[in-house]
């Protein structure tokens, strides 16, 4: 992962998106939490560590869960009167983004929630806390330089009877609320279709080659799981603020950026109408998506 690309234009884009893009990847956190396998009886020695954590989103929600157990299974946010004591040294973020590392740290001293956040490159350091029992990252893995390289380091943050966690994008075919962006602005702009094995979101489309990428960093035991569902574009908008959103994505925006201002009019017209034509009963827009959980130990 670039620290040029992520700590500065980057990290401060993504930081002005972070509340829409986390209310809307928050459907992923439950079945991801859950493939945590959490222990029932936690030690105060216990700690998970979320790998490229961005503004925390995540990050918040396994904290949640370890407050709340045994009491409740799934992450809710803690009672005023809760103590988030035993919080403290068990939920670390990490992310190379200082931007985003800030907003992680407002959002949970808002919450009440002591959690430690480190800005760190994840894909060539290593914590002096590590290593860790649980392992963790949401979307955080696809976009390293040198892939082997940064999952030979993570491998290191792991204890040897601890386990990890990894959400990436499945098949850009089964994940239209990005594709279909790309299928419109294709009837605008020249599309140019990524490099196989860039960094991107649909890198590790291919299970069987990112599973084998793990083995080949060291992880065993490692077992993939489809999650399929609809997820609410920029947490819940109509269609005139799910397309500005939209256009306001990293990848698409770069592309628009290149095109004139009749031009950039015409996508927004084009994917308003769209996500118009798309709206079901709940009144916001919604696009289907697919995701791979990878667990496994180390």
């Amino acid at each position: 992962m670039s620290n040029l690309k992520w700590s500065k234009d980057r990290g401060k884009k993504w930081r002005e998106l972070s509340a829409s893009l986390e209310a809307m990847m928050a459907p992923i956190d439950e079945p991801l939490i859950k493939r945590l396998d959490l222990p029932k009886n936690i030690s105060k020695d216990f700690v998970v560590a979320d790998v490229a954590c961005g503004a925390g989103g995540t990050t918040l929600q396994i904290a949640r869960a370890l407050s709340l157990w045994p009491q409740s299974s799934s992450p809710q946010p803690p009672s005023p009167s809760s103590s988030s004591s035993a919080v403290a040294s068990q939920v670390m973020g990490f992310d190379i983004s200082p931007e985003l590392i800030e907003e992680a740290q407002l959002r949970a001293a808002a919450q009440k929630l002591d959690i430690s956040f480190q800005v760190m490159d994840v894909g060539t350091q290593c914590p002096a806390q590590a290593p860790f029992d649980r392992v963790v990252s949401r979307f955080g893995t696809m976009f390293f330089d040198d892939p082997l390289k940064a999952f030979k380091n993570l491998h290191k943050w792991l204890a040897p009877s601890g386990q990890f966690v990894f959400a990436v994008w499945g098949p850009r075919e089964e994940n239209p609320w990005v594709d279909d962006i790309n299928k419109i602005l294709a009837k605008l702009i020249p599309i140019t279709p990524p490099e196989p094995d860039s960094p991107g979101p649909f890198r590790y489309a291919d299970m069987n080659r990112y599973t084998e990428l793990l083995s080949h960093s060291g992880f065993k035991n490692i077992n993939s799981q489809k999650w399929e569902g609809r997820l609410a574009i920029g947490g819940g908008m109509s269609p005139h603020e799910a397309a500005r959103f939209s256009l306001s994505m990293f990848s698409v925006a770069q592309m628009l950026a290149a095109h004139t201002d009749e031009v950039r009019t015409q996508a927004f017209e084009m994917l308003s109408d769209y996500y118009a034509s798309s709206l079901k009963e709940d009144e916001v827009v919604k696009a289907s998506a697919s995701v791979w959980l990878v667990s496994g130990q180390a």
